[in-house]
């Protein structure tokens, strides 16, 4: 939907034969049907997508083929075409004009009823523009009243649907219509149009943690709605409604259901001291505000707006204890340079009411494209008609930018927050390739040139989150806070502070519902979205200032601040905040007591049963949490239940024609995850016994997979890791995540998912670190000298390694290695409480060590040497069972 027009509609779209030319081989491929034009969409990738606007089309009738018109054949004449996407590459459009004639066929409707759906849409383009406008209203709400929500998708066969109502969804300069539906259990939305892959979203109660009031267009008629896991805003979906009232009784609705379990309030006077006592960063803080302020990922219009903080992007070296290295931040950008200023009230001065300072603002759809054009290259071909912007105007140079914003009078924007997040270097590097032009002075756009003092893109991120946080930043951002969220930011205190922008960036200065003319309407609604929009004002008195860390510690040790039931109170960071660990303290007490029990004697346990349940080496072994059933794979392509009370086996059933690599069992034990050398991953029913779904995965074996909540992580030979979401059936069948960075197979992996972090093991000896929420690799290591064995993360996020170079590693949470042993064998799996280890070795030997004191602390024996392969543990650490290289089953448990 990028390639659409400004405020055109996408309507369907048919199954079309194209006829280049008479001895041409005929291409396939989809007609789209929209309001401003048709869009040819071939099947082949290397062929351009061609877009056909009515305007410039002259004749759409039956194709005439030696004087006789052929069945479900159609001509489009027209004076131009617009060539977009060839071999899917973001590109600047290819403008074709002359006399064009392109023919067609129909594969599946007829040619008269779809000449009457386009010669509909035809005949309103070419008539005046505010017919057409309203004109195309009439059909979106006809559409929209012979549509219903198709009630066969519900999840569940006991949900009730509650209330049906139409919406807009809204996502970065896309505004698709459809249904949203709420019922007892979920919310779903069906679009109007088939345009998107699935027919049908759907958000699960169980899954929602906020739902907020937002404003679009300068209205408060959007409402967002946040899941579990998110990142920066952007596992959020936005909906826009036809007024506030029907805003507030979906609101309403869905906010008072009795399964929204996880739904988080936030209280702005809590926040705003922990703010100020320090235990929550600046970034945190910041992310908050533009929350409160209804700035959103999702509109561009309204994107989250972070502060210039650094005057110094020359020096070889940064200094973060100069004042001189830093911005005034008690001063909106345009009143930084008293010379710009000067002509600014000058010509305010002169201007007649409404009068402003600034005709552009600091915060546009364009200013935010500026900067990530890299990574978003085809928003910026949107909002650029086709094209990208000139050479010499993109975002080149970083120091030049900030030269720009303290000089040119036509530019004042501020940065974005992706300037302060580790795992978002990559918008300033141009990693696609882009052909972004060359500029004046003959170099090629490529990577965003950096400040002298920065190493590298992610050395620049990190300097710069650690100038955010810096002490001077810390004392004086509450000024900041001020222009773009407080008392100077409107009024008066905005006149004082020079901080005015034009009226129609403000809320409550324009009334779009009381203006009928829809020509006058479109035309604000545009010239809205293209100033940019003012934040909603949060403050209306001076922002109080952070504390000094002499007066937090003397605030917090005579006042209890923190309560255990405020979890998160904010919807982007990527940092874990002193108070998040203050909250987990309590937790953390409780958890001491129950673990201590079996592994404080794990050193002690002795061989109690062996058993042979498979004919070759067993992959995956998986204990149930009260100990009593035994799950586990093989290479002889099966999965087996075995009942250790009773010594005997439950099921045997055969899951695949090739090897089973590894078995991931769900926190309630109903599903058994399976991964497999035919590429599969498979869902075994524990509670049907049978396998109920099947996705492939993977273009080569999966090789290790990790299963937490609804989340299961994967790896494979053909060097991916990847993230599915799961299903009560099963799992999705598109990934959420997928890491391409491994250069070698993907041998083990473990996930942290409170930190959103995956860790995989490759072939060569290396460790990814990958960000779930960014999909991003954030770090790799060369931890090891050959293949990594095993990788598996402690409660506090530490990191323990085996290596088929024989040795156990230990990283601490900022990946630096705390502990590091030869052990003389290759150790292939583990289990950990975090204080103490059990690894299985080669030799068949149980090893167990102690992570505070570094030492070995016992060696079990099996009284076999098959090599163990797997093992598991039950919940209080009484029982371990391990499988081996030969198929045999070892049952472990504690003496007395």
């Amino acid at each position: 939907m990028f390639l659409l027009a400004e405020e055109e509609y996408y309507f369907s779209d048919e199954s079309v034969v194209f006829y280049p030319k008479e001895d041409s081989r005929p291409i396939k491929g989809r007609l789209k049907i929209c309001s401003q034009s048709l869009f040819f969409d071939p099947h082949e990738e290397r062929l351009p997508v061609v877009r056909y606007a009515f305007q410039d089309i002259s004749v759409i009738e039956p194709w005439k083929n030696n004087a006789a018109i052929n069945e479900n054949y159609f001509m489009i004449r027209t004076s131009k075409i617009t060539q977009m996407r060839a071999n899917m590459l973001n590109e600047p459009y290819k403008i074709e004009e002359g006399d064009i004639l392109h023919r067609f066929s129909l594969n599946w409707i007829s040619l008269t009823e779809f000449l009457s759906r386009v010669m509909r849409l035809y005949n309103i383009s070419k008539g005046p523009r505010w017919i057409a406008i309203d004109k195309i209203k009439e059909i979106v709400e006809e559409k929209e009243a012979s549509t219903s929500f198709d009630t066969s998708w519900l999840e569940y066969l006991d949900e009730r649907p509650l209330k049906e109502q139409n919406c807009v969804r809204v996502t970065p300069l896309v505004h698709n219509p459809g249904r949203l539906m709420i019922t007892t259990k979920l919310v779903y939305f069906q679009p109007l149009n088939n345009i998107t892959a699935n027919p049908v979203e759907k958000f699960p109660f169980s899954k929602i943690t906020r739902v907020i009031k937002r404003r679009h267009t300068l209205r408060h008629i959007g409402l967002e709605i946040f899941l579990e896991d998110d990142y920066q805003n952007r596992h959020s979906a936005f909906f826009a409604f036809r007024s506030e009232t029907i805003r507030d009784s979906v609101f309403t609705l869905l906010t008072n259901q009795p399964g929204m379990t996880k739904l988080q309030h936030e209280n702005q006077s809590q926040t705003l001291l922990k703010w100020r006592c320090g235990l929550i960063s600046n970034f945190d803080y910041l992310m908050y505000l533009n929350s409160l302020a209804d700035r959103t990922f999702n509109d561009l219009t309204q994107y989250p707006v972070f502060p210039w903080i650094l005057a110094d992007y020359k020096s070889n070296q940064l200094d973060l204890n100069n004042t001189a290295s830093f911005r005034d931040l008690s001063k909106p950008v345009g009143a930084l340079n008293p010379q710009r200023l000067a002509f600014f009230r000058k010509r305010y001065e002169e201007m007649e009411s409404p009068k402003f300072l600034y005709g552009t603002h600091y915060s546009t759809p364009g200013y935010v494209l500026y900067y990530l054009v890299r990574v978003a290259p085809e928003y910026m071909l949107r909002l650029q008609n086709g094209k990208f912007d000139a050479p010499d105007r993109l975002f080149t140079n970083i120091s030049s930018t900030w030269e720009s914003v303290c000089t040119n009078s036509g530019d004042l924007k501020e940065l974005i927050p992706e300037f302060f997040l580790p795992n978002c270097a990559n918008f300033l590097l141009n990693s696609d390739d882009l052909r972004l032009g060359r500029k004046q002075d003959g170099t090629w756009v490529g990577d965003v040139t950096l400040p002298p003092w920065a190493k590298s893109h992610s050395d620049f991120i990190e300097m710069h989150r650690k100038a955010l946080e810096s002490d001077y930043v810390s004392n004086h951002l509450h000024h900041w806070i001020d222009l773009i969220f407080g008392d100077k930011q409107r009024g008066s205190n905005a006149l004082k502070a020079n901080n005015v922008f034009h009226p129609l960036t403000y809320e409550g200065e324009i009334d779009l519902d009381s203006i009928k003319d829809p020509i006058e309407r479109d035309a604000l609604i545009v010239q809205i979205n293209e100033f940019g929009q003012t934040p909603k004002q949060i403050f209306t008195t001076p922002h109080p200032k952070k504390f000094t860390p002499e007066e937090a510690q003397k605030y917090l040790s005579s006042k209890t601040l923190l309560s255990k039931s405020n979890s998160s109170i904010v919807e982007g960071g990527d940092s874990v905040s002193k108070e998040s660990l203050m909250f987990r303290a309590n937790d953390f007490l409780s958890f001491e007591s129950s673990r201590s029990s079996g592994w404080s004697r794990i050193n002690t346990l002795k061989l109690t049963s062996a058993f042979k349940p498979h004919r070759s080496k067993v992959s995956g072994i998986s204990l149930s949490q009260d100990g009593k059933i035994i799950y586990s794979v093989s290479h002889d392509s099966s999965l087996k239940l075995y009942d250790i009370s009773n010594n005997r086996q439950l099921r045997s059933t055969k899951i695949s024609n090739l090897a089973l690599s590894s078995l991931s069992l769900s926190k309630i034990e109903k599903m058994a995850f399976v991964g497999s050398w035919d590429n599969n991953i498979y869902t075994y029913s524990t509670e049907y016994n049978r396998v109920v779904d099947t996705t492939y995965a993977h273009d080569d074996a999966v090789s290790s997979m990790i299963n937490d909540d609804d989340l299961l992580v994967t790896g494979s030979w053909d060097s991916t890791v990847k993230v599915w979401k799961v299903r009560p059936s099963g799992v999705e069948k598109v990934p959420l995540a997928d890491f391409v960075d491994h250069e070698a197979e993907v041998k083990c992996l473990d996930m942290n998912k409170e930190r959103n972090l995956v860790a995989s093991g490759g072939l060569d000896g290396k460790i990814h670190f990958s960000d779930i929420r960014s999909g991003s690799t954030v770090r790799q290591i060369q931890l090891h000298n050959k293949e990594v064995t095993c990788v598996k993360y402690t409660e506090d996020g530490r990191l323990i390694t085996t290596g088929a170079d024989n040795t156990l590693k230990l990283l601490d949470p900022q990946g630096i290695d705390s502990f590091n042993v030869d052990l003389g064998e290759t150790f292939r799996c583990l289990v950990t409480n975090g204080d103490n280890l059990l690894l299985g070795g080669d030799r068949g030997l149980l090893r167990a060590f102690n992570l505070h004191s570094n030492q070995e602390t016992g060696q079990i024996p099996s009284g076999q040497t098959s090599p163990i392969t797997c093992i598991s543990v039950d919940a209080d650490a009484n029982l371990v069972v391990t499988g081996t290289e030969e198929g045999g089953t070892m049952v472990y448990g504690l003496p007395g």
